[in-house]
């Protein structure tokens, strides 16, 4: 009886986080749609000329279809999980995933304190807050790998970080080319950059949190070889968007 009691517990205490972890996802969802469709002033240095040039009913739907599709899929995977939670109150007992994932949760934190002190706590959430707490907490726990809800979060992660941020705006960046989106650090040059707090307090979250979605996806199963085809599919993808929208809109 009190094992059970302490399942139900384990599994309420899980169901509590997850919930906390979307509704955090969903709240960045609408307060940036609206920040972008309106473009306001904290978004709309985010934004290509051409999304710029768009009227704001097309303008949401686009980025709703393109760069923030990864944010639907990673709380659609987080609510499948939700339903039926595998996820254990249980280190995972990987020191390599430990340290990645308190450094996610760190500079979620201090994605929290700064960047509330910055806006006097009235600018809502932001991705780094809740991707580095959230992912930090997840990567340390134990989980079923092979979990539906988990592989599609997995998977979204992965395709978000190659595709809209090392494709779509990290490496054009690099050679000069600033697209917007989802790394709107760039807009500011690379000596703004790079003396940025934000911008490392982001990089870290976004960059780090990759490798435990590689880790995890290779243990569920997948093999490295459509693991890194599709990191570079989503890089290439990303790439040749960042050409050839301009192109078309």
């Amino acid at each position: 009886m009190a094992t059970a009691r302490a399942v139900d517990k384990e599994k309420l205490i899980v169901k509590g986080f997850l919930l906390l972890f979307i509704a955090a996802i969903i709240s960045w969802i609408v307060a940036s749609t609206i920040g972008f469709v309106n473009l306001s002033e904290a978004r709309a240095h985010e934004l290509p000329d051409y999304i710029k040039g768009m009227s704001p009913a097309t303008r949401g739907i686009f980025l709703s279809l393109t760069f923030q599709l990864a944010y639907y899929l990673i709380a659609l995977g987080l609510f499948v999980e939700f339903l039926k939670p595998r996820i254990r109150l249980k280190w995972n007992r990987s020191k390599f995933l430990a340290l990645i994932s308190l450094v996610l949760i760190a500079n979620g934190l201090l994605a929290v304190v700064f960047g509330g002190a910055r806006t006097g706590f009235r600018g809502g959430l932001y991705d780094t807050m809740f991707y580095g707490i959230g992912l930090g907490t997840l990567f340390l726990l134990t989980f079923d790998q092979k979990a539906a809800g988990i592989r599609i979060a997995l998977w979204a992660r992965l395709i978000e970080v190659c595709g809209p941020i090392i494709g779509y705006t990290v490496i054009p960046a690099a050679f000069g080319y600033y697209t917007g989106g989802a790394f709107g650090h760039f807009g500011y040059g690379f000596q703004g950059m790079v003396t940025s707090f934000y911008f490392w307090n982001d990089f870290l979250v976004q960059f780090l949190s990759l490798i435990p979605v590689w880790i995890f996806l290779r243990k569920g199963g997948t093999t490295w070889f459509w693991i890194i085809s599709f990191s570079i599919g989503a890089i290439a993808v990303g790439l040749g968007l960042a050409y050839l929208l301009p192109m078309f809109f």
